[in-house]
């Protein structure tokens, strides 16, 4: 965290940084002091000074809070020196966390890497790219769009989650200073670690890490929005029919657009080649991230013993290979790694494990179809607890717990991030899951992708399913299963009219 005390040349060195990547008007900015909410001032109407860097300097002193916005430029077109993007769900901090690596992530993937993120000083965050050349505000705002429609965030744009900034009504807070409202608790707005789960950057790292901020050229943005022009219009045609028709829930809740019947997922029904496969990237290339050594240790004892050789010599190979393993990879240290895969091949070899596992024979109940039918009221409900049922009945340990991640459960329900995030907390609510382990503030570094990943939650069912009841064996989707328990009549009578034509008609 940046010091308000600091060497003067040190503090000037900022100051320039400051104007360099984010003043570009300075008749017109944002101030707030201490307790209170950000005030716009203009020079002319209600202040009689433009912007200054004694002002900057204040607020790097921590005294008051400056915001810039965009302004008029050549042929009356407003410009701004960089693009924002304005992370804030006060009201979940690891959602903001989870958004922020989703808008970080795709940027990757458009090719820019010259990207920054601060906290905002509450629970929200700011991603930030600034550009040699000063660029349309219009053109900005349409590359801010088609990276929340890549992201399948776009419905939170005019929700006041994830905000364009800045605007010439809309400006933004700089960073390296308070956010005032929250003065005496804290409300620092500094720069953070992405790959070290958002972690605020120490006063000398944040030092540097802002003196060395790169920009990159207007024309990289161009290209991407030109690329991409028909994704552009078509998330922009989606907001706007947001707007008309009402928040993004309504929209899941009353039509079925965005779903699709359940699918199962791939893993679901691996052949040996694809095991195989795996098996080999993993003795080839080695451990990816942490938290998933010794299931890959387990995998490749198998797949040594699949390829014909003896205990003792799959042991010594499987110790060799980890010893070959990046320290960064895994936390366990080293000798209790190799007495695990002293183990882990023991029990392979006892119990003549096979690289493929058998087919569990799979059921599903009566009572377990109709717990979900009359205790969960919405559809997005049934069709998230079919899916989590399913896939408890194929992981789930001795104790019952297992792990889904969010990405699964899109997969398998056609259902998107927000409302499957959404509905998790509701099944709890309602008693039909148990999450035992809440992992959103945890995530590994994935050295294949180069990405952080979040570790997944991981559940309990809690449906009781005492009776012997008619049981059926597991259904491609939960349609299947209403047909084969229930007749027409006795749907009708306990689906609502639109949750039986969704499922049935």
């Amino acid at each position: 965290m940046y010091s308000p005390k600091l060497d003067e040349d040190i503090q000037q060195k900022l100051i320039d940084k400051i104007y360099d990547l984010y003043i570009y008007r300075t008749d017109k900015y944002l101030k707030q002091n201490p307790g209170k909410e950000f005030m716009t001032l203009t020079k002319g109407k209600t202040t009689k000074k433009p912007l200054l860097p004694f002002m900057i300097k204040a607020h790097l002193e921590q005294n008051y809070t400056i915001g810039t916005f965009a302004g008029k430029g050549k042929n009356n077109r407003t410009y701004t020196k960089f693009i924002c993007f304005d992370v804030d769900l006060k009201e979940d901090d690891n959602l903001a966390k989870w958004f922020t690596y989703k808008v970080a992530e795709t940027l990757r993937e458009m090719g820019i890497n010259e990207y920054y993120i601060s906290h905002s000083g509450g629970k929200g965050y700011h991603i930030e790219v600034f550009f040699e050349d000063l660029i349309p505000v219009k053109l900005a705002y349409k590359f801010y769009l088609l990276v929340l429609r890549f992201t399948d965030l776009y419905s939170y744009s005019d929700k006041g989650k994830i905000e364009f900034r800045p605007t010439e009504k809309e400006g933004v807070k700089l960073p390296l200073g308070l956010n005032q409202k929250y003065y005496q608790t804290g409300g620092y707005c500094g720069f953070c670690s992405e790959f070290e789960r958002l972690r605020m950057l120490d006063e000398q790292e944040e030092i540097n890490y802002f003196l060395n901020i790169q920009k990159i050229k207007r024309k990289k943005i161009s290209k991407i929005v030109k690329k991409y022009k028909n994704y552009f219009e078509e998330s922009n045609k989606k907001i706007q029919e947001n707007k008309k028709t009402g928040t993004i829930e309504n929209e899941i809740e009353e039509t079925g657009e965005v779903l699709e019947q359940y699918q199962e997922l791939g893993i679901y029904n691996q052949t040996e080649d694809e095991i195989f496969s795996k098996a080999m990237d993993y003795y080839r290339n080695g451990l990816k991230r942490t938290g998933t050594r010794h299931n890959v240790c387990l995998l490749l004892a198998k797949f040594l013993r699949y390829n014909g050789l003896e205990k003792g010599e799959a042991e010594q190979e499987l110790k060799n290979w980890m010893k070959r393993q990046d320290e960064k990879t895994y936390r366990t240290p080293l000798e209790d790694s190799l007495k695990d895969i002293e183990k882990i091949v023991n029990w392979v070899y006892e119990n003549n494990k096979s690289l493929v596992p058998p087919k569990k024979d799979l059921s599903i109940s009566f009572d377990e179809i109709n717990t979900i039918v009359t205790n969960c009221p919405q559809k997005n409900q049934k069709l998230l607890m079919y899916a989590l049922l399913v896939h408890s009945k194929r992981y789930a340990t001795e104790g019952g717990v297992f792990y889904m991640t969010f990405k699964q459960m899109e997969e398998t329900t056609g259902l998107g991030f927000r409302t499957v995030f959404r509905q998790i907390n509701e099944l709890e609510e309602l008693k039909m899951i148990e999450v035992v382990e809440r992992n959103g503030k945890n995530f590994e570094y994935d050295y294949s992708l180069q990405k952080p990943i979040s570790k997944p939650n991981r559940y309990r069912i809690k449906m009781k399913n005492e009776n012997q009841s008619e049981k059926i064996e597991l259904k491609d989707n939960f349609q299947d299963c209403l047909l084969e328990f229930y007749s027409d009549k006795q749907l009708k009578d306990l689906l609502p009219r639109r949750q039986y034509q969704y499922f049935i008609s």
